[in-house]
């Protein structure tokens, strides 16, 4: 049963799927090229990476949990200090140590990520 036009026989709800199916591939087509446009445009561009997506307008917190940790302060300790300064991290309530060194191998904290390091990856 259909809300817009009632009763809908094997043939409607054929077509419907059919629909659909080429609309989303559409979609995802139309999203990839548009993504790549912004790639291309982007590459060799470190900045743009701090002003797309999350991490938009949080150049100065990469900056400085990057400048931190190569003068040798830990990872423990960088998080301690942006909770202090209450800076509000991306996501969750606070810093913490793993949000900035994470996992090497999953690429996962701050320092690992190849976004945050200003590495254009694409169609990864």
């Amino acid at each position: 049963m259909a809300v817009d036009d009632g009763l809908a026989n094997h043939i409607a709800i054929g077509v419907r799927g059919l629909v659909g199916a080429l609309y989303l591939t559409d979609l995802a087509s139309k999203t990839r090229r548009g993504l790549a446009g912004n790639w291309r445009r982007a590459k060799g561009r470190a900045d743009f990476l701090m002003a797309t997506g999350r991490s938009q307008g949080a150049r100065g917190v990469v900056l400085r949990i990057f400048r931190a940790y190569a003068e040798g302060y830990s990872p423990r300790d960088i998080s301690a200090s942006l909770n202090v300064d209450r800076i509000a991290p991306a996501r969750g309530r606070a810093w913490n140590a793993s949000t900035i060194h994470g996992s090497a191998k999953r690429a996962s904290g701050m320092i690992a990520n190849e976004v945050y390091r200003g590495v254009i990856v694409w169609n990864r």
